[in-house]
């Protein structure tokens, strides 16, 4: 289910009806990515190096207003709140492409999300240099270490 409409009551909706309906294995990456890949973006909403500025997973879809990094948290809150399991297997990162500096989601430091708008990429064959790493506490994402860039 996508909603029509990528914002307020309607998007909170299809939101957790959609995370209701994800599986626990893999297919729920492909799933998601597919899903957050409708999603229209806008320019920088917040600041990507500090996580405590960081829109909660209700805030993030209240809004409507959702940036290339609000992407990949999107994606990172949909896998984590579907099921419990999934809060160690998942982490995002801030990681330099080469051509620009994105928060990326790894999970299983296999598959990777908003690397390519639509699809999960495998780790191996792309090229990123990590920043820094954050992880799920339950309530949301905090620094879990700093790696020389």
């Amino acid at each position: 289910m996508t909603p029509e409409n990528f914002s307020g009551k309607e998007f909170l909706t299809a939101w957790k009806e959609f995370r209701k309906s994800l599986p626990t294995d893999d297919e729920a990456i492909d799933m998601v990515a597919e899903f957050w890949s409708r999603c229209p973006t806008v320019s920088r909403t917040f600041d990507p190096y500090d996580c405590g500025s960081w829109p909660s997973a209700w805030e993030l879809i209240d809004s409507g207003l959702i940036c290339q990094n609000g992407l990949a948290l999107g994606m990172a809150y949909t896998i984590v709140l579907s099921d419990p399991s999934w809060e160690d297997r998942v982490e995002l990162a801030m990681t330099d492409t080469g051509d620009e500096q994105i928060l990326l989601v790894i999970i299983d430091n296999q598959h990777v999300l908003n690397y390519s708008y639509d699809k999960k990429e495998s780790i191996e064959k792309i090229n990123i240099k990590s920043i820094e790493v954050f992880n799920f506490d339950g309530k949301g994402f905090k620094i879990k270490e700093a790696q020389g860039v």
